[in-house]
C-alpha cells in the first residue's frame, strides 16, 4: 500500500477541499470474480465454477480488480472465448433464456430474446443499430445451422463484445460549480453499475435498472438509499468477506505450507480458518459495533470443532459458532489464526512477514526491497537440534545495512511471537517465555507496546491506520489506485471516517456518495 494520508479538508476561503473535481476514471474490465458472478446472474451459470475456468487477475496494490494491471492475455481472451461458447449453447436450450422455442418466426423471435437481453448484458439501453447488428449476428449463425445455433452465435458475440467485458459509462448533464467550473455526473446506468460492482462484485439487479431508467441515481440522497439497499443484502457480506480476505491476505490460505510433520492438524484446518475470520469481519462491520477499533480488539472469534484447539477453546457443536476468547491472549483482526498463518513461514513464525503486514496493510508504509544479493532465507526448525538458533532474524537489527528497514517490521511482528506458525498460542519456546515488547516506529502512535492487546489498542487509536483503511478501501470500491485529482475527495473520506468514530458500515455508505464515485 501507498501513502493513506490523513485528513485535510480545509481549501482556500474555507471552501472544502473535497469539492475539487476528481480525476477521470480509467476504462475497468471486469475482474475474474465480477465476470463470474455477473454470468451468474445473467445466465443462471455456476459462478464458483466459471472463477476457477478463468486465470487468476493480476493483483494490484493487494487487489483483483485494479483497471492499471486489466491487460487481456492471450489465455484469459481463450477462456472467454470458450466460456461464451459452452453458456451460449447451453443457454438457448433453456426455455427461460428463450421463450420462444421452434418459433415460425425465428427472426421475429431472435430480435424480441436480443431486445430483452442485450440491455442486461450490457448493461445499459441499446441502440436500434446495436439490436439490429445482433439480429445480422444471429441470422449469420442460423444460415450455418438452425435456429439454435442462430441465436448462440449471437450470445457467443454478445458475451465477448466490449460493453460486456467492461464497464462502459454513460454520462450525466454537465453541472457548473460555483467557481466557474463543470461537473460532470457519471450517468444513471453508470451509476448503476459503480454501485452494484462496489458494493455486490456483479451486474445491477432489477430495482437498480429501474432507477436508473427512471433518472432517480443522481442525488447523493438517491445514490446513498440504493446503497442502504444493497448493503441490506447478503451480496454485500460477500464483497466484504472478499475486500478483507485480499486486504488481510488470507485470499493465499489454500495455497500456504506448514510442515506436515510439525502441524499434522493444519491442512483439516485450513478451509475453516478462512472461513472463520471472515464470519469475524461480517460480524463486525454488519453487527451492532462496526467500528475499525472493534475489528482490531475484539475479544471473541468465530470457531469450528476443527479449529477450536488453535482458539484453545472447547469445541462448538457447529462451525462459525462465536467464542468468547482470552482478552489477555487474543485481540482481533492481528490474532486471528487465519492471518497469523498466512503471514509465518512453513516451520515457524515471522515478525518479519507479520510485521511487514502491520506495516504496509494497516499504517500504509511502504517499505523498501532488500538489496541484489541479499540472503532472506530462513532456516527451517530442526526439532531434533538442542542448539538451533530461536531468533534468526536478530541480525537485521543489529547490522546496518538492514536496520534500516527491519525496524519498520520487526518490532511490529514481535507482538504476535507468543502465537507458531499456524496461529497457536504458544508463549513459551524451550521452557523460556518468549517476549512479546516492541515499539512502534514512524507512525502517529509511536511508542513501546508489550503484546498484541496493547499493539492493537494502539493501532485502533491512530489517525494513520483510519486513513490507511479507508486507502484500501477507496481502491477496492473504486477499482483503481487513488490519483493526485482524487486527493481531496479520499482526505475528505478519510475525515469522514475518522470523526465517526472509525464506522466501518459508514465508511462503505460515504464512498458512493463522494466525488470520486459520482462523478466523471
Amino acid at each position: 500500500g501507498g501513502d493513506g494520508g490523513q485528513g485535510g479538508a480545509g481549501g482556500e476561503g474555507g471552501a472544502p477541499m473535497w469539492a475539487a473535481p476528481p480525476a477521470a476514471k480509467p476504462l475497468q474490465r471486469l475482474s475474474r470474480v465480477e465476470y463470474a458472478h455477473t454470468l451468474g446472474d445473467l445466465l443462471a451459470a455456476d459462478a464458483p465454477a466459471l472463477i476457477e475456468a478463468l486465470p487468476p487477475d493480476v493483483e494490484s496494490l493487494g487487489f483483483d480488480n485494479q483497471a492499471e494491471s486489466q491487460a487481456v492475455p492471450t489465455l484469459l481472451a481463450e477462456r472467454y472465448l470458450e466460456v461464451a461458447e459452452q453458456l451460449a449453447d447451453e443457454a438457448v436450450t433453456r426455455p427461460e433464456v428463450v421463450a420462444c422455442e421452434a418459433p415460425s418466426a425465428p427472426e421475429d423471435c431472435a430480435r424480441a430474446f436480443l431486445a430483452a437481453f442485450l440491455p442486461r448484458a450490457f448493461r445499459r439501453p441499446i441502440t436500434a443499430d446495436e439490436l439490429d447488428r445482433f439480429v445480422e449476428t444471429y441470422a449469420l449463425g442460423a444460415a450455418e445451422g438452425d435456429h439454435a445455433a442462430g441465436l448462440s452465435f449471437a450470445l457467443v458475440h454478445a458475451l465477448l463484445a466490449p460493453p460486456f467485458l467492461y464497464r462502459l459509462e454513460d454520462e450525466g448533464a454537465p453541472v457548473e460549480r460555483g467557481d466557474g467550473s463543470v461537473e460532470v455526473p457519471v450517468g444513471a446506468y453508470g451509476m448503476a453499475n459503480r454501485l452494484s460492482y462496489a458494493l455486490w462484485r456483479t451486474m445491477p439487479d432489477d430495482v437498480l435498472f429501474a432507477a436508473a431508467a427512471a433518472d432517480a441515481l443522481h442525488t447523493p440522497e438517491q445514490i446513498r438509499a440504493q446503497a442502504e439497499r444493497l448493503l441490506a443484502d447478503p451480496r454485500a457480506e460477500a464483497m466484504w468477506a472478499d475486500f478483507f480476505a485480499q486486504w488481510t491476505g488470507i485470499d493465499q490460505l489454500a495455497t500456504v505450507e506448514k510442515d506436515a510433520a510439525m502441524f499434522p492438524e493444519f491442512d483439516a484446518a485450513r478451509a475453516g480458518l478462512r472461513a472463520e475470520t471472515e464470519a469475524f469481519a461480517l460480524d463486525v462491520v454488519f453487527g451492532d459495533d462496526p467500528r475499525l477499533a472493534t475489528l482490531l480488539t475484539a475479544d471473541h472469534a468465530f470457531a469450528s470443532p476443527e479449529t477450536a484447539a488453535l482458539y484453545d477453546v472447547d469445541p462448538p457443536d457447529a462451525a462459525l459458532t462465536r467464542v468468547a476468547l482470552d482478552p489477555t491472549v487474543r485481540a482481533g483482526l492481528l490474532t486471528q489464526p487465519a492471518v497469523l498463518a498466512v503471514h509465518a513461514q512453513s516451520t515457524r513464525t515471522s515478525p518479519v512477514l507479520r510485521g511487514h503486514f502491520i506495516r504496509e496493510s494497516l499504517l500504509c508504509g511502504g517499505v523498501p526491497e532488500p538489496p541484489p544479493g541479499t540472503n532472506t532465507s530462513v532456516p527451517l526448525i530442526d526439532p531434533q537440534n538442542p542448539n538451533f538458533d530461536d531468533d534468526p532474524f536478530a541480525e537485521t537489527m543489529i547490522n546496518p545495512e538492514c536496520l534500516g528497514c527491519h525496524r519498520l517490521m520487526n518490532p511490529l511482528g514481535w507482538a504476535l511471537e507468543g502465537f507458531d506458525a499456524i496461529g497457536r498460542y504458544a508463549p513459551d519456546r524451550r521452557g523460556r517465555p518468549i517476549s512479546t515488547a516492541g515499539e512502534l516506529y514512524r507512525s502517529d502512535v509511536d511508542g513501546p507496546f508489550d503484546g498484541p492487546r496493547a499493539l492493537a489498542e494502539r493501532l485502533a487509536g491512530s489517525a494513520q491506520v483510519h486513513a490507511c483503511v479507508a486507502t484500501h478501501w477507496f481502491r477496492f470500491a473504486h477499482g483503481h489506485a487513488e490519483r493526485p485529482g482524487d486527493r481531496p475527495a479520499l482526505e475528505g473520506l478519510i475525515d469522514d471516517f475518522t470523526a465517526s468514530g472509525g464506522d466501518l458500515h459508514q465508511l462503505l455508505l460515504d464512498t458512493t456518495t463522494a466525488d470520486t464515485f459520482r462523478l466523471r
